[in-house]
Formats: structure tokens, sequence, C-alpha cells
């Protein structure tokens, strides 16, 4: 499954871009090139995110990624924003580095399982000692999977299935529990250096921002960069071990200690090998595609349209040499955090973990097959 949508997917969408930017399908439009894929996202009230029914089964109102440009949205972002400090991204990277080195210095790399021995450690530990969310040990497993389970199903699309419910269903509840425990902790004895105690720290929560919002604005902190960063890690893994030159241009990064350099090439790794295939937008009225040019494409109201970052980050009609890492080039042709409205509220975050686990990798040559993501 893996290798059909990873890769026999992937190459379709690359294929088809080629050919044209922009597919009508029988029940639903695909998007593929770059200058499309940019004004889909960008026109948030004329396609709008079409989550509603995922959402309501995932039990996860308020899920910012899935919310229209609407006073909730807005309410849930400023909320969100306000429980992160100046310091944070700094706090974060001092747990994603002190846990990996803890790691990378007691393990043998040969017997290290990139994902499962290096990346959900250090990942969890960033849940338990930034957030505040406390899990026990035989909860990780079934919490990380759950978080991961979620966000597939999430931002799959198209026809929910019983199959597809049920999966999810049982993923998220070895999630919400955990969450719900935290928050009564945090409540009862609230530690300020974490997420959830700065929430709690003045004794009653802030009243324009309830507890069930805070919930929500939990899971989505969680349940949005535990996914991504683990699969953002394995996806750059992968680029390091099929490209020498992305490997040599990273690891001498790394050896020169620049941070900034060795953030370009991981972003330039995911332009080549992005998370997500595809998203789904829908058409809140009739409109069309093609703003600012003489082709209209005309979208009829509530079609679904497939977009593809990953096919409009390699459009060759916009971005020479697609194919060819290149970490050098200009940073508006990758959209790895998305583009303008629903932009990754955890962008800095993200970058912050991927540097200090890619810096620790880096200086140790990872040569062997189980590194692979």
């Amino acid at each position: 499954t893996n290798f059909l949508r990873d890769t026999v997917f992937a190459a379709l969408l690359r294929l088809l871009c080629r050919l044209r930017p922009v597919w009508r399908l029988r029940r639903s439009v695909l998007v593929l090139g770059f200058d499309a894929v940019q004004e889909v996202h960008s026109r948030r009230f004329d396609f709008e995110v079409p989550y509603e029914e995922r959402v309501r089964i995932l039990r996860w109102q308020g899920f910012i990624l899935a919310l229209q440009d609407t006073p909730e949205y807005h309410d849930m972002h400023d909320g969100i924003s306000r429980l992160w400090q100046p310091w944070d991204t700094g706090h974060i990277q001092e747990i994603a580095r002190a846990t990996t080195e803890a790691i990378l210095t007691t393990t043998r790399t040969e017997e290290l399982d990139f994902i499962q021995d290096l990346v959900k450690p250090v990942l969890m530990a960033i849940v338990e000692k930034h957030y505040g969310v406390k899990i026990h040990e035989g909860q990780v497993q079934p919490f990380f999977e759950g978080n991961l389970a979620g966000s597939s199903f999430m931002f799959r699309g198209g026809r929910i299935t019983a199959g597809q419910t049920e999966t999810a269903t049982d993923a998220v509840e070895a999630v919400w529990p955990v969450l719900d425990a935290a928050m009564v902790a945090a409540r009862e004895d609230p530690d300020p250096t974490t997420v959830l105690g700065r929430y709690y720290s003045g004794g009653v929560p802030d009243p324009t921002f309830s507890e069930a919002k805070m919930r929500s604005a939990l899971m989505t902190m969680i349940g949005g960069y535990l996914p991504t960063s683990t699969n953002a890690s394995g996806r750059v893994m992968d680029v390091l071990l099929a490209r020498k030159d992305a490997m040599r241009f990273m690891q001498d990064a790394v050896t020169a200690k620049q941070d900034g350099i060795l953030l370009a090439g991981i972003q330039e790794a995911l332009r080549l090998n992005y998370i997500i295939p595809r998203l789904w937008r829908r058409a809140a009225s009739d409109t069309y595609i093609g703003a600012g040019t003489t082709k209209h494409r005309t979208i009829r109201k509530d079609t679904n349209l497939l977009v593809s970052l990953q096919a409009g980050m390699t459009d060759g009609r916009r971005i020479k040499h697609p194919r060819r890492f290149d970490p050098n080039r200009s940073t508006t042709v990758r959209m790895v955090y998305g583009h303008e409205f629903h932009y990754c509220i955890g962008a800095s975050i993200a970058n912050a973990v991927l540097i200090e686990i890619f810096k620790g990798v880096l200086e140790r040559q990872p040569v062997h097959a189980r590194w692979c993501g």
C-alpha cells in the first residue's frame, strides 16, 4: 500500500502534471500544476476544506486545519498562538537535541530503527516535556500509532467507508484519554514550563479559551506535529540514502555548524519526497480555476478538488530541473508547509525538531538499511 501511494501514485501525478496542470475527472477535479495549486490554496472562500464528517467521527471539533475562514477558526488560531511563547522553539530544540544525543550515544547505529528507536522517542519526549502530556510506558505505542492513524484518516478525503471509520475510531481511543488525563493532572499541579501548565497556572483557565477548546488545541498541536514530523523524517532519510549529493550537502552543513543551510537541504528533500501526495478541497459555489489568465476552467459548486502540493512542487513549467536536488533554489517553489491559508501553524517547531534529529544522525554518517524511513 505504501509503495503504491508513495511511489506509483506520486509518479502518476508527476506524469499527469507534465501533460496538463488541471484534469477534470468524472466527479472531481485533479489540480497538479504549480500555479493552479497555489491558486486553490489561496482562494479559501471559493475552495473550502471538506473534512467536517471526518472531524465528527474523530470527535475533534475545533481542529484548526479542518475549519473554514470563520470567527471560530480565528478564535482557535489566536488561542493556539497564545499558548506558544517566544522561547518555545528553543525549548523544543533543547529537548530534541538532548534526546537525540542520549539515544545515539548509547545505541549502535547498525542496530537502530530510525523511526521507532530515534524519531518516535524524540517526538514523544517533546509531547511530555514541552506540552506536559505524560504517557505511561504501555500507552506510548498505541498513542503514537493512534495519532498517525487519526491524521491519515483526516486527510484521506473521498468516500468514508465503514472500515475506515472503525479503524480511525479505534485509533483515537488511544489518544483522547491520555490527553484528558494530562489536563486533569495539570489542573491539579500545573508545571509552568509546559504548555498545559501555563494554561492552568493562573488557577482558573482563560475564560476566552475554554477547556474544551484547549483540549482540541492540544490534540491539534500534538496530532498535527507528531504524524507529520514522523513522516517527514522518514522521507528526508529516504532522499539522503538514495542521493549522494543530498547526503554530502547536508553532512557538510552539519560539519560547518550551519543550521540554516541544513534546513534548506531538509526542505529541498521534502520538496522532492513530500509527505502528502494530495489534499482535498471543495468548491463553495460555481467558480473557476485560472485567475489572472485567459484560460478559465469552470468548477461547479460542491465539486471535490484533489490538490497535489507534491506535483506542484515538481512542475517543470515553473521549476527548473524539478527532479534535481538543489537546496540553493528559491524558497518560493517549496510549499512543504502548505500555501497561504492553513499554512502550518507549527512550522517553526517542525523545523527545530528536524534540524536536531538530522544533526545527530549526519554526524554519524548513516549507511545502514535500517535507517531507511
